[in-house]
């Protein structure tokens, strides 16, 4: 069927763990600077999406407008 890259080899470098972790930091420092320099041109509503997983609750923080959904994080909240 399909064998692997290695055993036909073929060498792929494996990034280790900090190289992974670097990547999704600067990712995400793209984004966010992408964000702050586009979000005072359109006006936003905040709103909370509440959901129940196995007996917890959970509420998501969303910016939201005509056109736009942004999910910014998700807040597990405690009983009562």
């Amino acid at each position: 069927m399909y064998g692997q890259l290695s055993g036909e080899g073929i060498e792929i470098p494996t990034p280790c763990q900090s190289a992974i972790h670097k990547v999704v930091y600067t990712g995400a420092a793209e984004v966010k600077k992408h964000l702050v320099s586009k979000l005072h041109l359109e006006k936003w509503n905040i709103s909370f999406d509440g959901k129940h997983i196995e007996g917890i609750e959970y509420q998501a923080v969303v910016l939201k407008n005509e056109a736009n959904k942004i999910k910014l994080s998700a807040l597990k909240l405690k009983n009562g």
